[in-house]
């Protein structure tokens, strides 16, 4: 059974901030629980970060919430980056140069270093996927903070959840390796300076009070696995009109840190 320890704060009534990924990284990581209750809440207008976990959509026509957790931006370091076209994409990350082609249902990953292909994977999509992505859905991070770039791939989509390929780069080898603990894992994003992987796990909604809840996990890197960490959830009350965040604690988890 789970044990949480946490607390929820209120968003401001009315409509809700457009971006504010800065204050999910911070109940994400802070490190003084006690704190939480005591901070005001959350003013959405000082949220401008462009790689925000989540964002607030809400419908003219509806008072409901739709909220969304987008990849954080490519890790890039080196600004060398080019697209050709929809059925091909590249991106080079420090000396290694990533590409991506389109090829039916299937999508072609290759890695190169000096022009010189080290490795290359097939891997297999549905018709799910967003056609106006120019990336094919392919990002660069280091996924387990070991310093070394890996590789995600999206293979499925259902609304914000996407199903995604995860590999790890083997120092030793220099391959990459799919890891079977992200593989569990949805829309994956990470934070790094505290060694976080994110997952989405969906939004569920009360039928009769209309209050919706979405919710993301935190995970910690535990050998080859990966552990639950800390539960960010933010809901919706439309009788209210009030958004409130919440974080919680696995607390046996949070023991071992």
């Amino acid at each position: 059974m789970e044990r949480l320890s946490g607390i929820c704060s209120e968003v401001a009534r009315g409509s809700p901030p457009k971006h504010f990924g800065n204050e999910m990284r911070r109940l994400m990581t802070v490190q003084d629980r006690t704190r939480l209750t005591d901070e005001a809440a959350f003013q959405g207008s000082r949220a401008t970060t462009a790689t925000s976990l989540l964002h607030f959509h809400r419908k003219e026509t509806s008072m409901k919430k739709k909220i969304s957790l987008v990849l954080a931006a490519l890790i890039l370091l080196s600004t060398a980056l080019t697209s050709c076209g929809a059925s091909k994409y590249s991106v080079t990350d420090a000396n290694r140069t990533y590409q991506i082609q389109k090829k039916g249902g299937k999508r072609v990953v290759s890695v190169l270093e000096n022009d010189r292909e080290l490795w290359k994977s097939k891997v297999k999509t549905n018709g799910t996927l967003d056609r106006g992505d120019e990336t094919l859905g392919l990002t660069i991070l280091d996924l387990n903070f070991d310093g070394y770039s890996d590789i995600i791939v999206n293979t499925a989509q259902e609304d914000y959840k996407i199903t995604q390929a995860c590999y790890l780069q083997n120092p030793s080898t220099g391959s990459y390796e799919e890891s079977p603990a992200l593989a569990e894992l949805f829309t994956v994003d990470v934070i790094a300076e505290e060694q976080l992987v994110l997952s989405y796990v969906g939004i569920s909604e009360d039928e009769l009070s209309g209050k919706t809840v979405e919710t993301v996990i935190a995970y910690k890197w535990q050998g080859d696995g990966l552990i639950p960490f800390r539960r960010l959830t933010i809901s919706y009350f439309p009788t209210e009109d009030r958004y409130c965040y919440g974080a919680a604690d696995y607390i046996e988890t949070a023991l071992q840190f």
